[in-house]
């Protein structure tokens, strides 16, 4: 189990403090830093936000420990800094979305159409039903599954979700209520803010018209920090960690009907943007009506630069957003609201009667295979097989001459261990072994052959329990595929951890 934040205390505290002291305006910049912040203030005024905003963000599916991370670091930092706790849903994805528990293995149900937009998603009949039936399975399945401290822990969430999902239909809404109800019981205050929602407003319709305006620079600057960034991680897949750009396309999506395309400089030029400027009516209406998306990289220039004090992303984020920076600079040459990176791996709370230790699938296999080729090896030292095992071994060590015509030409080991009988057979196969005619290879590996089946009624017992220690295995190997998932809902985990790691974030005042 580990929680990992990129920066420490004091670094954090450093960033910050810089970028709250940034003079306005700034020198050549692009696009003013003083049109920025009263665009800015306009939007935090219709949200409500004031202070500080600290930032994190992320698809509405159900919150895994990772995830939640980020959302205890931001409340650290306001407790610290002041401000305002901020979380952004980005609803504006296509998205998988599905709700999972652990019980007799990961169980999920999908939620939503990969297809198509998140917002807007809604529940069918059948579907809200075999959600609530999931949800009532995963409360029986608490207590055959958790110790009972863990039980108790995650079943106010699975009630909560079962009274929301009897109240809505709407995707989003649900998904996001379970996080409600978590920031209501530690005391949390977060504004939550969807993206459908941003890109409606003026501030969002503003950076687009000037992303728009000058779509040639743009994708210029962008493909060249892609390339930058493939050449340092050495990525060969031009789609990684996105694709460039293509000629007239520009970093949005056009969406219709909860589909969509990438936006390009035709649709924008039919808009009016050209010839009547971002408040053109048609120009307007594409965002208004919600026809325009941001990519996530858009939208997290967007953030960083018109909402955000501090951005904090998840790993994935985080990599991305080292793009993010290039393109601020060289295309508005200004400055943006700093990132950091946190997030967690926990581990689910066993009952004591899971299995989860057994020796590896490699040795158990090794074990079978020398059972069924090697058995005599298992039988007791005073076993008289190990002496004929061993004279066996020794004519095999001394057939000699070119490939395909091995013959046994040394004088026989001592015979003196093994029963007579055997030392009588010995000496009759030694001599046909001389003889090239009777294939002495063939002719030593049906004696192998014969030791094993002798052998072999000796060793049921050990069978028997090798099988069961196989099985045992598979439900090791199941069960530790199960406590060791990081990705079911973060309500079915220990959140100590995070808690404890993010603690000093938020312990004392900064000077």
């Amino acid at each position: 189990m580990s929680v990992t934040i990129q920066h420490g205390v004091t670094e954090l505290d450093g960033l910050i403090r810089q970028h709250l002291g940034r003079p306005i305006p700034e020198a050549g910049q692009q696009i003013c830093t003083e049109t920025i912040r009263l665009y800015a203030d306009e939007l935090k005024a219709s949200l409500g936000i004031k202070g500080p905003v600290f930032l994190a963000g992320h698809q509405p599916i159900f919150y895994h420990p990772g995830i939640l991370a980020k959302d205890y670091l931001v409340q650290a930092l306001v407790r610290r800094h002041g401000g305002t706790a901020v979380s952004l849903i980005l609803d504006t994805d296509q998205e998988a979305i599905d709700f999972a528990w652990p019980g007799t293995g990961r169980h999920s149900i999908v939620l939503s159409d990969v297809s198509r937009i998140v917002a807007g998603q809604r529940l069918n009949p059948s579907r809200k039903a075999q959600l609530l039936r999931s949800i009532d399975q995963a409360l029986i399945d608490l207590s055959a599954t958790f110790t009972p401290a863990a039980a108790q822990r995650a079943r106010p969430y699975l009630f909560h979700l079962h009274r929301a999902v009897n109240q809505t239909d709407d995707i989003v809404t649900i998904t996001n209520s379970v996080r409600e109800f978590h920031a209501s019981r530690n005391g949390w205050k977060i504004a939550f803010l969807k993206a459908s929602d941003l890109i409606k407003t003026r501030a969002f319709r503003f950076f687009a018209s000037e992303v728009c305006r000058r779509p040639d620079e743009f994708r210029n600057v962008f493909n060249f920090a892609l390339a930058e960034y493939r050449r340092k991680h050495d990525i060969k897949n031009h789609a990684q960690p996105f694709p460039d750009l293509k000629e007239s396309e520009l970093p949005f999506w056009y969406s219709l009907h909860g589909n969509r395309r990438p936006l390009v400089d035709s649709d924008i030029r039919e808009a009016g943007l050209f010839d009547a400027g971002r408040d053109a009516p048609a120009f307007t209406a594409l965002f208004e009506q919600g026809h325009v998306l941001p990519r996530a990289i858009t939208l997290s220039l967007f953030m960083r630069l018109f909402v955000c004090d501090l951005f904090v992303h998840g790993t994935g984020g985080g990599r991305y957003d080292r793009i993010t920076e290039k393109v601020i600079e060289r295309f508005f040459n200004c400055h943006a609201a700093p990132i950091t990176v946190a997030t967690a791996t926990l581990r689910l709370e066993a009952r004591a009667d899971f299995a989860l230790q057994s020796r590896s699938r490699e040795a158990l296999h090794e074990e079978e295979r020398r059972l069924l080729f090697d058995p005599v090896r298992f039988l007791p030292d005073e076993c008289a097989l190990h002496a004929e095992r061993e004279v066996l071994i020794h004519i095999r060590r001394h057939l000699s001459g070119p490939d395909g015509h091995l013959l046994y030409e040394s004088p026989l080991p001592d015979l003196q261990r093994v029963r007579p009988a055997f030392a009588a057979h010995m000496q009759r196969l030694a001599l046909r072994l001389k003889n090239p005619a009777m294939n002495p290879p063939a002719l030593l590996h049906r004696e192998f052959v014969a030791l094993r089946r002798r052998a072999a009624p000796y060793l049921k017992r050990r069978r028997k329990l090798l099988e069961l220690e196989v099985e045992r295995e598979k439900r090791c190997a199941e069960n530790l595929r199960l406590f060791t998932d990081r990705t079911l809902p973060f309500f079915f985990y220990d959140l100590a951890e995070i808690e404890e790691a993010v603690r000093p974030y938020g312990d004392v005042t900064p000077p």
